[in-house]
């Protein structure tokens, strides 16, 4: 700035000018010497002020980002994931001159990695198609290579991407890629090839090909360096939801579709009682056992060791599952219960104080019930039976578990409000 000021003084024709240019020279070098606002000095330090501002601003953003990655899963990233990729050296194949919608079934049988949340290959070991397995968008890209001994005519094709519903259904062409390979005395030549379509249900894809060279004759072709990306897709989360994705998987392991229908199902109170509505009354070995609907007592004093049968039904009777745990509530301690298969017993275990959970087995059809008795054994016992497909607890119990998971809901939701905004 000061050299400006005595190059106008050094130009100036005039006395006034040259007056005017000395004094703004002058006026400069006071502001720089006293830290005036307005001095190079200060400027350069603002400058420098917002240059260090705008580089933590950078280091903020790029931290948030790094932070965004790394916790990022198959159902959090933001930006598209690549679930598929192949190797950079393609598998050949030789196609004769006219060849017209020729599947190329070597597309996908040099897989280096792949998802398998999003993609399968239903034929490794010939590789001509992929099983896409949620509806999205994706992108594929690929390099198409023709190659053959002592040079190449000129070759036009047309590569076609095929999707269908199932494995041998009807297949339809979804994206079509013109490409022309100029003749040359080179052996070989590439080209990029990319498809972006979307899919709305489970999906296979092929690729097909034909040429329309123009003789006899043949050449080679591969596919190679394959990439497929899902860009976006059904259920999808946000970065900021991570957290409360586990909300939907309930105490047994069930996962429910969403939060609501997780915490309906979670806190609607007692759970049902599986165990059928009885009413009988019999004496057995000096014991009398009286069922009312599902109120049990068993009372007297045993003459001789035995079991006293309860209950013998169908698990489908009583609405229960092969291979799905339940809660036995009501028996006294250490009834017997067995699991029956046509061919014979299963499983059988023991309901305990400190144990009361129960595995139906694979192939049970039958469960019985069995309070064991010994020989002058004074019983009394009265209770409520029941069968839960989750524990059953007290009103108070579900309270403060309630009251629990509430406030550690309340301190996601503010997490997720308070979360700062991407900027636009």
């Amino acid at each position: 700035m000061i050299s400006n000021y005595l190059k106008k003084i050094k130009e100036a024709i005039y006395g006034e000018e040259v007056r005017s240019s000395i004094h703004d020279a002058i006026e400069q070098c006071y502001k720089d010497a006293t830290g005036h606002p307005d001095s190079v000095a200060a400027v350069v330090l603002g400058l420098s002020k917002e240059i260090v501002e705008r580089k933590t601003d950078v280091d903020t953003e790029r931290k948030r980002i790094d932070n965004l990655i790394a916790a990022g899963t198959a159902q959090t990233q933001e930006i598209g994931k690549t679930i598929l990729s192949t190797s950079i050296n393609g598998t050949s194949v030789a196609m004769s001159y006219l060849a017209a919608d020729v599947v190329y079934d070597k597309m996908f049988n040099n897989v280096l990695s792949k998802d398998d949340d999003f993609i399968t290959i239903p034929y490794p070991q010939q590789g001509y198609v992929a099983k896409l397995l949620k509806p999205g968008l994706y992108h594929m890209k690929f390099v198409a290579r023709v190659s053959r001994t002592g040079g190449l005519p000129e070759v036009p094709m047309r590569i076609v991407l095929q999707s269908a519903a199932s494995l041998d259904g009807n297949y339809e062409a979804i994206k079509t890629e013109y490409l022309v390979f100029p003749a040359t005395s080179s052996t070989s030549l590439q080209r990029n090839v990319e498809f972006t379509f979307a899919i709305n249900q489970l999906t296979y894809i092929k690729l097909l090909v034909t040429n329309v060279v123009d003789g006899s004759g043949s050449f080679n072709f591969s596919a190679a360096d394959c990439q497929i990306t899902v860009i976006d897709w059904a259920g999808k989360l946000c970065g900021s939801m991570q957290e409360v994705v586990d909300a939907r998987i309930g105490e047994d392991g069930t996962k429910y579709s969403n939060l609501g229908e997780a915490i309906r199902n979670q806190a609607q109170g007692i759970p049902g009682n599986l165990f059928p509505r009885m009413n009988y009354n019999h004496t057995i070995y000096g014991i009398t056992t009286i069922l009312k609907g599902r109120e049990f007592s068993i009372t007297g004093t045993a003459t001789e060791n035995g079991l006293i049968e309860i209950a013998n039904e169908l698990i489908t009777t009583v609405g229960m599952e092969n291979g799905k745990t339940y809660f036995v509530y009501g028996f006294p301690s250490g009834t017997i219960v067995t699991f029956l298969s046509e061919t014979g017993t299963c499983e059988e275990t023991q309901i305990t104080d400190a144990n009361n959970k129960l595995t139906v087995p694979d192939g049970a059809r039958t469960i019985v019930l069995n309070v064991v008795v010994k020989y002058k054994d004074v019983l009394n016992y009265t209770g409520t039976i029941k069968i839960c497909n989750r524990e059953s607890k007290t009103y108070q119990e579900q309270i403060n578990e309630l009251s629990t998971k509430i406030d550690a809901m309340q301190e996601i939701i503010t997490k997720i409000v308070t979360a700062p905004q991407r900027r636009q």
